[in-house]
């Protein structure tokens, strides 16, 4: 199926992508089956799915030669490419953090009682060190990825698929989590993922946040009490370097019928002064 041919070498990134050694052909991949779009005819790039053959159209397309509007349907299918791009690294983090060797922990025996072995911890370091990321940022991609394929296969089908974006699914996978059982979750991720594609992140995230409410209310207002017991104020931080200015933050958290009411008075009492 692969030959060595130098003819059969795809043109991706042009005059950037010098090998000393031929590349396969596409030819007989099923990958050049269908015409590529030239960069006068965006039109086809809608056609064809996320994966190999796109990103090769893609390549093709010089966007400095293209009208606004083809601009933009390039833009679109780009972005299809890049969600799928990342859906496949979702599944490799997936596979990593699945291995025997970072399901073991190393911690010493009297040390097993303050510590709580994570897998996902644990190749998030492994990905931090290989990729220059942040631990916290590492970790956090691993987690979303390990909830996308044994917890939310649909959600990352649609990523794979390019009809939504890595940050709306990693919305829905950071939004379920709090719901205790797998079918809530995946009722959520069914009721969200129709019209995930059509709305902003933002809009999704109020959407969300409604299912889950909806999903479980008792979890709900366990998790809200929980979370009152945290109200706190912390103390005035200057809001400039230094408080070179005078000025100063002053941070409140608490219930948000609590917080309304006081800013509310306060509002109240500045129109009046």
């Amino acid at each position: 199926m692969w030959s060595s041919t130098p003819a059969g070498r795809p043109n991706v990134g042009g005059a950037l992508v010098r090998r000393a050694h031929p590349e396969p052909s596409w030819e007989g991949c099923g990958l050049v089956s269908a015409p590529t779009p030239s960069c006068g005819d965006v039109d086809g790039l809608a056609a064809l799915p996320p994966g190999l053959r796109l990103a090769a159209a893609l390549a093709e397309i010089e966007p400095a030669k293209l009208p606004a509007h083809d601009v933009v349907l390039v833009a679109r299918a780009w972005e299809r490419l890049k969600a799928h791009a990342e859906a496949q690294q979702a599944r490799v983090f997936a596979e990593l953090a699945s291995r025997p060797e970072y399901e073991r922990c190393t911690y010493p025996d009297h040390a097993r009682g303050v510590h709580q072995h994570r897998a996902v911890q644990t190749a998030g370091s492994e990905i931090s060190l290989a990729l220059a990321w942040s631990p916290g940022r590492a970790t956090r991609r691993v987690a979303v990825a390990v909830d996308l394929v044994h917890d939310l296969p649909d959600t990352l089908t649609a990523l794979s698929a390019g009809h939504i974006d890595a940050d709306k699914a990693t919305l829905i996978a950071d939004r379920t989590r709090c719901l205790n059982t797998l079918e809530l979750r995946r009722s959520v991720e069914h009721a969200v993922l129709p019209i995930a594609a059509r709305k902003t992140r933002a809009v999704l995230d109020t959407i969300l946040r409604r299912e889950v409410i909806a999903a479980d209310p008792g979890a709900a207002e366990r998790r809200r009490s929980d979370a009152a017991d945290q109200r706190r104020v912390d103390r005035p931080e200057p809001a400039s370097p230094d408080g070179e200015d005078g000025m100063a933050h002053l941070y409140l958290y608490g219930p948000a019928e609590d917080l309304t009411a006081l800013w509310t008075a306060l509002d109240a009492a500045a129109r009046h002064t």
